[in-house]
């Protein structure tokens, strides 16, 4: 199996791609959880906080992008919502 140049860089772009790919995925969930934070946020300023099964419903979501992002990208992500309240301890 000859490893060429032309393979290598081949399979290079085909990478870049899939990581454009994934990193406008990836943006796309972390402005969606962060709209879906703002509006929580917002019902509980106003006295309309979710209902416990709605809030369970909400980190079943978190849940769920978690696991399509990339570990590193999540975790900053959820240092960038101060609302959470998370340390990098409890992580």
């Amino acid at each position: 199996m000859a490893c060429t140049l032309e393979k290598v860089l081949g399979n290079a772009r085909t990478l870049l791609e899939r990581l454009k790919e994934h990193n406008t995925a990836a943006e796309g969930l972390i402005e969606q959880s962060g709209a879906l934070g703002r509006r929580v946020q917002d019902m509980k300023e106003v006295g309309n906080a979710l209902p416990d099964k709605h809030l369970e419903a909400v980190l079943g979501d978190l849940n769920q992008v978690a696991l399509c992002l990339p570990h590193q990208v999540f975790l900053i992500f959820l240092f960038s919502v101060p609302r959470l309240n998370i340390s990098a301890s409890e992580v």
